[in-house]
């Protein structure tokens, strides 16, 4: 092989157009009109695709919109016929049982006096008697400034932490009947 010798490539398919010739698109044409399929140019010309798109787009858009707002109203209005999962099941310190729905139920657990509260509020409560018994028993020397002032600090510390706690104690009670109304006005008794 001498350097002049190189594979010769047909390079005429570049220089062509990329449109069929006019006799092979005559011979497709009247092949599919044979058929009875319509010409490609006559389908699109005959439909907007774009515009048909856009519509099949909005009308799915507010279809969405509309099924999805109509889960969400809807859920108020089952509430009356919806039964409760187990665990929806509150008592009130009367020992009384309600049965409320999930939403109802995370609500009154919202409003439910914590029983941490109650335990300390029951504490002072003992702390309280404990302290009146001391100074119920204090020996006081009516001669003696000294023993009359001890009586009377023991007497002003007593009555200052026994009106907090009954200050306390009232708005606990305030927290148990608002607890006890709601439950009274959204859950059932059972």
């Amino acid at each position: 092989m001498s350097k002049k010798d190189h594979l010769d490539f047909d390079l005429s398919f570049l220089t062509h157009s990329k449109e069929p010739a006019k006799g092979k698109t005559k011979k497709v044409a009247s092949l599919a009109q044979a058929v009875g399929i319509p010409p490609l140019n006559s389908i699109v010309n005959k439909y907007n695709w774009k515009k048909i798109l856009i519509w099949g787009g909005v009308i799915l858009f507010f279809g969405w919109a509309i099924i999805s707002n109509d889960g969400s109203s809807s859920t108020s209005s089952r509430n009356s016929t919806y039964v409760p999962a187990a665990n929806s099941d509150l008592t009130t310190g009367e020992g009384r049982t309600y049965r409320c729905s999930d939403y109802n139920y995370n609500r009154a657990l919202a409003l439910r006096p914590s029983t941490s509260q109650s335990d300390a509020l029951d504490n002072r409560i003992s702390g309280i008697k404990a302290e009146r018994a001391t100074v119920d028993v204090m020996y006081v020397d009516e001669t003696n400034q000294a023993s009359i002032d001890r009586y009377n600090a023991a007497i002003d510390s007593f009555n200052a932490k026994n009106n907090r706690l009954k200050t306390d104690l009232a708005a606990w009670d305030q927290s148990v009947e608002t607890y006890n109304s709601f439950l009274n006005a959204n859950c059932s008794p059972q």
